[in-house]
């Protein structure tokens, strides 16, 4: 599902270090995080920015690790559910995602993460019927949120039920206009259809929003 980064990925802490060249350098947090966490193991602020930004470098296991010590050390850790509840999800840990994802929607039963996340956990784990019915109570709870049409619509469309899903693209797009993930899903749905300028339209503002210009160049390639 496209949208799944876009809203799960952990928002990096500020670092305390000033320097422009460490803020720029992953590796160089991660070191001075290395160092705190020799002084203060039990930091849970410091460890929870290590993992993000293992995460972000796309070191899952490193993170899941850190989380994993998070949670013993504080077990209703409302980030670090959701964050491992990804990374689980990521490897098609199902059980280990769906665990995470409801006991951190029963902390907090308006964490609007958790309920897609849940959704999306299902919907790959082969529980469609489950997913969908989840999806739409969601959409009813949250009905401006751009995010929640985004993700039904994708729904949609992996069903075939395409005059809904371009539906909720529509709406997705009308409440935030500046998310180059809906152009995307949109684009991706207009080429389905054979709608080639409006799929161009589309992905074309998907680049200008800044969506990922390798992987949406390669689609409009395809259109020629």
């Amino acid at each position: 599902m496209l949208i799944w980064a876009a809203f799960v990925s952990p928002i990096l802490a500020q670092t305390p270090v000033d320097s422009a060249r460490m803020a720029a350098d992953p590796q160089v947090l991660i070191k001075t995080c290395d160092r705190m966490l020799e002084e203060a193991p039990h930091n849970v602020e410091v460890r929870l920015r290590r993992a993000a930004l293992y995460q972000w470098l796309g070191a899952d296991d490193k993170a899941l690790a850190d989380y994993n010590i998070i949670l013993e050390d504080v077990p209703n850790h409302t980030e670090a559910l959701l964050f491992r509840a990804d990374i689980y999800r990521k490897k098609r840990d199902f059980r280990n995602a769906r665990s995470d994802y409801e006991r951190l929607i029963g902390l907090q039963p308006n964490n609007l993460q958790a309920c897609l996340g849940l959704v999306i956990t299902n919907d790959a784990d082969g529980r469609p019927r489950e997913a969908m019915d989840q999806i739409n109570t969601i959409v009813e709870a949250w009905p401006e949120e751009a995010l929640v049409y985004l993700v039904r619509g994708e729904m949609f469309m992996k069903r075939g039920v395409y005059p809904q899903a371009l539906m909720d693209f529509d709406e997705s797009i009308r409440l935030d206009p500046t998310n180059p993930d809906a152009y995307v899903s949109r684009g991706l749905y207009y080429k389905h259809r054979r709608k080639t300028s409006k799929a161009r339209e589309d992905f074309q503002s998907a680049v200008a929003l800044g969506a990922d210009a390798d992987y949406v160049y390669s689609l409009l390639k395809e259109l020629r």
